[in-house]
């Protein structure tokens, strides 16, 4: 296998091509299981990365199932037909990422219903082979200690691929220091949205909570979906585990500047940052303002 890091590098079409047999027989015998691990991927307009995410999942220390939910890519984008070859099991849905995580949600749980545990995640994530037994293992044992009815845990995440490695070095490292000082002093973490896993409450509530949020949210869901888990009763945590990590891509914000301008930033800024990147989206503020 290449490295992870060095996927990246490889053309979707090549890696595709010299994957797709193998990844699909990993998805295959995983789809056997009745509760394997499972990723839900939200993806719009990722066909240079979504082979190397799931190349990167065929290989992980469990069996993995991964679901992508296509939403909004152009006519010409291959993101559906490349993560079908891979082996994933594809939907499609009209663009927005909260649309296409209610989606990927209710599907996980109709596909595989002895698993309670729902891992979600960006397209251009790369998954080290304990990545997603790490950040599944988290919320088990959270909602074990929410008498068993429920938990939304967030892993960590490496920037790679950014304007330089000093600056991925430096966005990481503070990522890592604010999960640390908030787990410290007992806060709630940041709702990182590229990696996390929803542990369901017996009663079924928290995917009906998440099910009622408005599908056309594309900035801030994460923290909907945290409001939304709060109120059907699941806890809420951070994990440090250094195995639950994933590298995902920091060079759609270009440099250090952008970030700066970006974090925190007013929607109408959000807004063009999308529109740059996913430029046949819609991405226009709905009736809310959202």
């Amino acid at each position: 296998r290449p490295g992870l890091l060095s996927l990246r590098e490889m053309p979707a079409e090549d890696l595709v091509s010299e994957f797709e047999v193998y990844a699909t027989e990993q998805f295959c015998i995983a789809r056997q299981f009745a509760a394997p691990d499972v990723v839900v991927l939200p993806a719009c307009n990722e066909e240079k990365d979504i082979p190397a995410a799931l190349f990167s999942l065929s290989g992980a220390l469990r069996p993995v199932v991964p679901i992508v939910i296509e939403n909004g890519s152009g006519a010409d984008d291959k993101t559906y037909e490349y993560a079908e070859r891979m082996g994933a099991i594809v939907l499609q849905c009209e663009p927005a990422k909260m649309r296409a995580t209610q989606l990927g949600l209710q599907a996980s749980r109709e596909l595989f219903p002895k698993q309670p545990i729902i891992n979600f995640g960006d397209a251009d994530n790369l998954y080290p082979k304990r990545a997603v037994a790490a950040v599944s293992d988290a919320a088990r044992a959270a909602s074990k200690n929410n008498d068993d009815d429920g938990a939304l845990v967030f892993g960590m995440g490496v920037y790679d691929h950014g304007e330089s490695l000093a600056v991925d070095i430096m966005r990481t490292g503070r990522l890592f220091r604010k999960a640390v000082e908030r787990k410290l002093k007992g806060e709630s973490p940041m709702p990182y949205g590229f990696n996390y896993a929803l542990h369901t409450d017996k009663d079924g509530r928290v995917v009906e909570a998440i099910g009622s949020l408005d599908p056309l949210l594309f900035v801030r869901e994460e923290s909907e979906i945290c409001i939304a888990a709060l109120s059907a009763g699941l806890v809420i945590s951070q994990t440090i585990n250094p195995n639950a990590v994933v590298y995902t891509r920091s060079d759609l914000i270009r440099n250090l500047a952008e970030w700066r301008r970006f974090k925190g930033a007013p929607m109408g800024t959000k807004v063009q940052y999308y529109e740059r990147n996913y430029p046949e989206v819609d991405f226009s503020p709905n009736s809310n303002g959202r």
